[in-house]
């Protein structure tokens, strides 16, 4: 996996751009720190967004997509964000650092095609082949 390090001055299109490619997909919320250990906020939720102000002064993480299952997680006085990839080049976890020791860590899962949920091709969806 390799980790790259999002300057400041990208966050606000940085986000927007993360928004917009993974929008919809299962994302796990962990928050870890000295004081809390490791705490998982929100299992396999779709992920809605992430917004920040011009400034990069707050972040905030939505999630949800449901009605009464919406969660939304303010990360206060961020200062520094990071995206790890997959040896293929897509987004496994983003990480958010925060001045009081904080990270919060959403943690990526490609969505499947319902085709493969079970790890398995039906029939019907196999392209024919002429013997």
């Amino acid at each position: 996996m390799r980790t790259r390090q999002i300057p400041r001055a990208e966050w606000f299109n940085f986000f927007e751009c993360f928004t917009r490619q993974q929008s919809g997909w299962p994302v796990t919320v962990w928050l870890l720190g000295p004081r809390i250990g490791a705490q998982i906020e929100a299992r396999d939720l779709p992920f809605e967004g992430i917004v920040t102000d011009p400034l990069a002064t707050s972040i905030s993480i939505h999630l949800g997509g449901m009605p009464g299952k919406n969660i939304e997680h303010p990360v206060a006085t961020p200062i520094s964000v990071w995206l790890e990839m997959t040896e293929e080049g897509a987004p496994a976890a983003l990480g958010i650092n925060s001045t009081d020791g904080t990270t919060t860590l959403l943690e990526l899962r490609s969505p499947v095609p319902p085709e493969l949920e079970h790890g398995v091709v039906p029939v019907k969806a196999l392209p024919l082949q002429a013997h």
